[in-house]
């Protein structure tokens, strides 16, 4: 087994530091470069580690730009530390190369979340949904993350419908309870929002620098 393929391996079990250091090798090794800057980029993400991240994956996009992942991968690093303009970018060259890769779709709408371009976000995370079928907790997320624009937008009632699914799709989605408690806050049903706030806060969720306010 080469450097690549042990650091390949070592990713599949979450071992990101022994992943960086296979790839670290097979880069030294000129082993297959641009995979190596493209998977050490992805392990560098793994440990949320951006500008490393950020740094290989360019390279390895510079190096051959016909892979849809590092564009993907690239525009979640960039979301993470707030150039939502560049993830969206990296984000629409990874969906131009692969249209059905569902986590661009939900960087990018991530991205327009915090942008405040509800249309956007509604659009990618509707996308998402359709793509994650048959992956409850990535559905769930996703119908959490348009409720939350379609409360933004004014659209309470599909918001709330959003949030119930995504309840029943993952029910430890703490943050699904919390913005419905917000929306039945909106509606005047107290009990029915003092419950669904009393399960965020069993479930451990904090509300998010972006605010409680749809």
């Amino acid at each position: 087994m080469d450097a690549l393929e042990r650091g390949i391996d070592a990713a599949a079990r979450r071992d990101f530091d022994a992943a960086i250091r296979a790839f670290t090798e097979a880069i030294e090794a000129n082993e297959r470069l641009p995979l190596a800057y493209r998977h050490r980029g992805h392990a560098y993400v793994g440990k949320g580690e951006w500008d490393k991240a950020i740094a290989d994956l360019t390279k390895a996009i510079a190096m051959d730009p016909t892979a849809a992942h590092p564009f993907g991968n690239l525009g979640y690093a960039l979301m993470r530390i707030g150039d939502y303009r560049a993830a969206i970018s990296n984000c629409t060259e990874a969906i131009r190369i692969d249209p059905d890769l569902a986590g661009a779709y939900s960087c990018r709408g991530h991205s327009y979340l915090r942008l405040g371009e509800w249309g956007r976000a509604i659009a990618d995370f509707t996308r998402t949904i359709g793509l994650t079928a048959g992956f409850p907790r990535l559905t769930s997320n996703s119908y959490s993350q348009r409720g939350y624009a379609y409360g933004r937008a004014g659209d309470f009632e599909r918001a709330m419908a959003d949030f119930s699914e995504a309840i029943r799709l993952d029910p430890n989605n703490g943050e699904a309870f919390y913005f419905r408690g917000i929306g039945y806050q909106h509606t005047g049903e107290t009990a029915k929002a003092e419950a669904d706030l009393a399960q965020a806060r069993e479930l451990q969720y904090k509300p998010q620098s972006r605010g409680p306010h749809m």
